[in-house]
């Protein structure tokens, strides 16, 4: 897995930053730099040289190397961060990753390309980027940690004289990935003393549930389980026969009660027998008085009015018709009238005479100055005469018109005295036909009121023979009681249903009693029964506890022996990697290591160690007893060793590698003899260090210094 390029934008102190790592080619060694000119100056901590490689880490499982740096991953002032890797791996090719995240959101998204083809999402995107990259097993971030990362802590782990041999050998444990077996010998031990707790709960269980069983004997609760059930049936038999005795006693309340109904029923029928009495009374009374009127009325016939009103109505009808007649000749007359004097006017003749309107009889005065007038341009004596012809004319018609009003209104009297007549005689035929209905409705009222009397009679007689039977039934329940009053009778049955069911209800608190003493022995009975059950599913459980507490034991002794054995045939591979690193540093003295297996404590655990011996030629000395600066190269060695003896475990090929402060606690003849050690290394070898130019540089194939500025880190340097 070879580094190619990488892109930031707004992680950690980068706003956006491109590394071309194709330009450093394999097994070249890069010095990383950095100058943070916000707070310290030049070659101080805080520019963001590390943070590249902590992007790299995040970008390919989601978390940094260190895990105190996650949390703060994204650029503040800044939504959202985003990293773009691209890799090459032998067997798949080109590898692209990008992976984003936003403050607003739990977690992060990841993109993954192979060969330009996107592969996201056709299964657990993780998983394929750790099959791509060539990473296998359940520890793959560790690892990469191993094979990746070389802090100063891990040089001052084993150069440190205040370091003991069994925090040296926690460190080889998680180098050869047996580090787990620590933690199940903890986990294993947590769960032994659970065992031992619940084992404890068990036994104190088992002897309660032995205690209660102890109490008391189960023949013993049969017996008192026999006593109460016999007491019992002997409560319920007292109960039966006083039930039945209160079924007698409630059957002659109900007759009682029967018979009290029966007298009320008694007292509804006489009221109704009298009020039925009363009716029919009322009823005959109404038949007498109609009766009477009947016969005191007679009935008027009709037809002869009818004839007299029909001739008179002829007599109006002729009357009517002569009128009009004489009416219409009049009108002739009238306008005959008219027509001579209109002539006269023609002849301009003049008359003094006075005539009359034959409509409305007023009288009519002809100007006599205008007919003068007119005679003076004729001839007045033919004109006279014609004149006296016209007003003879006129007198003759008026004579006329008035003999016909006179007419007419003798025909209009004896018109208007035929109609008084008729009108006379419909009063009569009225009043003859009220008449008539009246006596007919008598009648009727008569059939309708004899009707009434039969329905009454018929109801007296029906009541009558409700009544015989009630009061025989009455006689009938009555005889069984001496025909005492019924209120007296029933007070008696009722008190003594009062005591009978004082006596019941003692007898079921019995009964109850003795119910809730079987169900008490029988649930003691039950428990006996379920405790020796209980007591024998506890045992089963005490044998598998102690089965898992034996199996356990097993484990805690074995598991030491599997870490040992491990580490020991690791141990040749191991020294003789190291011993090649130390002559690589010119150092003469050769090591070997030693694992001390310690018998158990008594505790129950057994503790173990990890010792480097240190051969110079003559004797083989302690590695505490040398000097700083010797521990120092031969905890640089060891380191080497360790990488080369995961690398050696994992067989995953990663071609960069990260020495993080390593250099700067080296002098000059260190540093030189440490790009030594690099020079083996075919990675990319990137060597992070506080120190200033010179020494390093002059070492480093290439470097790549971070500059801070503003709270901004940029990269400077020919990848950037």
């Amino acid at each position: 897995m070879q580094l190619k390029k990488l892109r930031i934008e707004n992680l950690f102190r980068f706003e956006k930053v491109d590394i071309d790592f194709g330009k450093f080619p394999l097994g070249a060694t890069i010095c990383v730099l950095g100058q943070n000119f916000d707070q310290f100056g030049a070659n101080s901590n805080g520019a963001g040289k590390s943070s590249i490689f902590e992007v790299i880490s995040w970008v390919i499982f989601g978390k940094t190397l260190r895990p105190s740096y996650v949390s703060d991953i994204v650029r503040r002032g800044t939504s959202a961060g985003f990293a773009r890797l691209e890799l090459n791996n032998e067997r798949y090719g080109n590898v692209v990753i990008e992976r984003f995240r936003k403050i607003s959101e739990a977690g992060f998204k990841v993109k993954l390309w192979v060969n330009s083809a996107e592969v996201t999402g056709r299964k657990n995107t993780q998983e394929l980027i750790f099959k791509y990259l060539g990473f296998e097993g359940n520890r793959v971030f560790e690892d990469f940690q191993n094979l990746v990362l070389l802090s100063r802590s891990s040089i001052d782990l084993f150069a440190s004289s205040k370091t003991g041999a069994k925090e040296r050998i926690e460190t080889v444990r998680r180098f050869l990935g047996v580090d787990f077996l620590g933690e199940l010998i903890i986990l294993l031990r947590d769960k032994k003393a659970q065992g031992l707790s619940s084992r404890l709960k068990v036994d104190v269980e088992v002897g309660q549930l032995r205690a209660m069983v102890n109490q008391a004997s189960e023949s013993s609760l049969l017996l008192a389980l026999e006593n109460a059930k016999s007491k019992k049936n002997e409560a319920v038999a007292q109960q039966e026969l006083l039930e039945n005795e209160m079924s007698s006693i409630q059957s002659h309340l109900f007759n009682l009660d029967g018979a009290l109904k029966l007298e009320t029923d008694v007292t509804i029928l006489k009221n109704s027998l009298t009020l039925l009495h009363e009716r029919i009374l009322g009823v005959k009374s109404k038949i007498l008085a109609v009766e009477n009127v009947i016969s005191t009325s007679k009935t008027v016939d009709v037809e002869p009015l009818n004839s007299s009103i029909s001739q008179q109505e002829k007599i109006v009808d002729a009357l009517a018709i002569e009128a009009s007649e004489k009416m219409i000749v009049s009108k002739r007359v009238e306008d005959d009238i008219l027509s001579l004097q209109t002539e006269l006017k023609k002849q301009n003749l003049s008359t003094s005479s006075l005539l009359r309107c034959p409509v409305c009889f007023s009288e009519l005065l002809l100007d006599e100055g205008l007919m003068e007038k007119s005679l003076m341009k004729f001839d007045i004596e033919g004109k006279a005469k014609l004149r006296s012809g016209l007003e003879e004319k006129i007198k003759a018609l008026i004579e006329k018109q008035n003999l016909l009003l006179v007419e007419i209104g003798n025909v209009r009297a004896a018109f208007s005295a035929a109609k008084q007549s008729v009108t006379s005689l419909r009063d009569s035929l009225l009043a003859a036909v009220k008449n008539n209905e009246r006596i007919k409705a008598a009648c009727e009222s008569v059939v309708s009121l004899n009707d009434d009397l039969t329905v009454l009679s018929a109801q007296w007689e029906e009541k009558s023979s409700s009544m015989a039977v009630i009061l025989e039934q009455y006689s009938e329940i009555m005889s069984q009681y001496g025909n005492q009053p019924v209120a007296d009778v029933s007070r008696k049955w009722r008190q003594h249903l009062q005591q009978s069911n004082e006596k019941l209800a003692t007898i079921r608190v019995n009964v109850a009693k003795f119910e809730a003493e079987i169900a008490s022995i029988e649930v003691s009975i039950e428990a006996q029964k379920q405790a020796k059950v209980k007591i024998d599913q506890k045992e089963k459980e005490l044998a598998e506890i102690d089965k898992e507490l034996n199996l356990i034991e097993t484990w805690l002794v074995g598991f030491p022996e599997v870490s040992r054995m491990v580490i020991d045939s690791s141990l040749p591979f191991f020294e003789d990697r190291v011993n090649f690193y130390l002559s690589e540093l010119k150092v003469t003295e050769r090591i070997k290591f030693e694992t001390l297996i310690e018998k158990r404590s008594a505790e129950g655990e057994f503790k173990s160690g990890f010792n480097i011996k240190v051969w110079d030629g003559a004797y083989w000395a302690d590695f505490d007893m040398y000097s700083e600066g010797e521990r120092m190269r031969i905890a640089l060695a060891v380191c080497f060793g360790l990488r080369d003896l995961s690398s050696k475990i994992t067989q995953t090929p990663v071609y960069f590698f990260l020495c993080d402060e390593i250099a700067d606690t080296l002098d000059d003849a260190g540093i030189r003899e440490f790009f030594l050690l690099l020079k083996h290394l075919p990675e990319q070898k990137f060597v992070v260090s506080h120190k200033v130019e010179g020494m390093l540089t002059n070492h480093a194939d290439d470097v790549l210094t971070v500059e801070r500025r503003s709270g901004v880190s940029i990269l400077k340097g020919r990848a950037a």
